[in-house]
């Protein structure tokens, strides 16, 4: 039985990559003034961060809706028996439960499997790479989430907003605490593993990447590890940045890969955030 893969755009996976993978993203949706754009359709990174950072430009971010699912996988059907539909964490976002929503107004819930990630961004896309991987090779839907179920589990990531609201919240204090940190220049670190935020402290701006390859050294140790990293700028150059950061952390690295944090994540957590992946890696 053909297997294909569904997920959405918070993959952060460019147009050509899931072409080649065969795997189809339905686009968030980013809200500026009164205009909306398809996340990495419409609206490029790039051309975000330029806002943001130049136009002081604050976008929404809107979940896709049902119709917006159904559409997909009424054509996913026209190439697969069955499909697997990963998408960003429930927790964090109204997406998955409107993916569920399409394939029941279809009537197609017995032939979608639905797995959340229990994660966003560069962290749904190792998952979502693998389980295409995997489906390409004529494993079953239930051979591909069992797959994607080890991964979420022992995928952890850390990542560093700059102006962005994830994370955890505590109330009065803890807004107090953030004013005074970012008074100083500071930016927070945020876990983040099965569908969980957890707040692991700040650090000065400048010192970020080298935190992000220390907090996965501390996880991680000697072990063997497949590192994915991600960062929310246009600068060619930051991205190199960080990824000189992660290599000469300490990690032992089997495999890295690098990308791009796409507009509808990038609107949540600010030009310039990076974020940094690991897992342990598969024996030989």
């Amino acid at each position: 039985m053909l297997v294909g893969v569904v997920t959405d755009s918070t993959c952060d996976l460019p147009a050509a990559t899931l072409r080649r993978v065969r795997v189809e993203a339905v686009p968030l949706r980013v809200e500026v003034g009164d205009e909306t754009y398809l996340d990495w359709r419409d609206l490029d990174p790039a051309t975000l961060y330029d806002w943001m950072t130049n136009q002081g430009v604050l976008p929404a971010v809107r979940s896709p809706q049902p119709e917006d699912f159904m559409e997909a996988y009424r054509r996913s059907f026209q190439r697969f028996e069955s499909l697997v539909s990963i998408h960003l964490s429930e927790r964090f976002s109204q997406t998955f439960e409107n993916a569920r929503s399409a394939a029941e107004r279809l009537g197609i819930e017995e032939n979608v499997t639905f797995i959340d990630s229990g994660q966003a961004g560069a962290g749904l896309a190792e998952i979502v790479l693998e389980a295409a991987k995997l489906a390409r090779n004529g494993a079953t839907a239930a051979a591909v989430k069992a797959a994607a179920e080890r991964i979420r589990s022992d995928l952890y990531g850390v990542f560093s907003p700059t102006v962005g609201t994830w994370g955890p919240s505590s109330g009065l204090f803890d807004a107090i605490g953030k004013r005074r940190h970012r008074s100083l220049g500071h930016r927070p670190l945020v876990g983040i593993a099965d569908g969980r935020l957890s707040q692991l402290g700040w650090q000065r701006a400048q010192h970020v990447p080298w935190a992000l390859a220390t907090t996965l050294h501390r996880r991680f140790g000697d072990q063997p590890i497949l590192v994915t990293i991600a960062n929310g700028s246009s600068d060619h150059a930051e991205l190199a940045r960080l990824r000189a950061a992660v290599e000469s952390g300490g990690l032992n690295i089997a495999h890295g890969r690098m990308q791009v944090i796409g507009p509808a994540l990038g609107a949540r957590l600010g030009p310039g955030s990076a974020m940094v992946f690991a897992r342990p890696a598969p024996d030989p």
